[in-house]
């Protein structure tokens, strides 16, 4: 009689970033994205993360990596994104304009 035992293991998973992904021609976010890693697990950098971000976000949104902006935001940045737009020139986020 084969027997097996289920071990349930749970971590904490923590935020190490957040990140919003933007169309470089008029700042329109295409893509929001956070990373989690397990507690007392190795971070990746900062760069690593970006990349990651850049590859899947122009997969999703159907652009080339040159056509998108990744931002990076704190998390509550991110929550609040659904209202705004990126600022090209000054890489920051701002009030969505209104549509033309």
């Amino acid at each position: 009689m084969n027997q097996q035992s289920q071990v349930q293991v749970t971590a904490e998973a923590e935020t190490v970033k957040a990140f919003i992904v933007y169309r470089k021609t008029d700042g329109k976010i295409v893509h929001r994205h956070q990373i989690h890693v397990l507690s007392g697990t190795k971070k990746p950098s900062e760069e690593a993360m970006v990349e990651e971000v850049k590859a899947l976000a122009g997969r999703i949104a159907g652009a080339s990596e040159a056509e998108i902006g990744v931002l990076p935001v704190t998390v509550d940045e991110l929550e609040r994104s659904f209202e705004l737009q990126v600022d090209i020139q000054a890489q920051r986020l701002v009030g969505r304009s209104a549509p033309r």
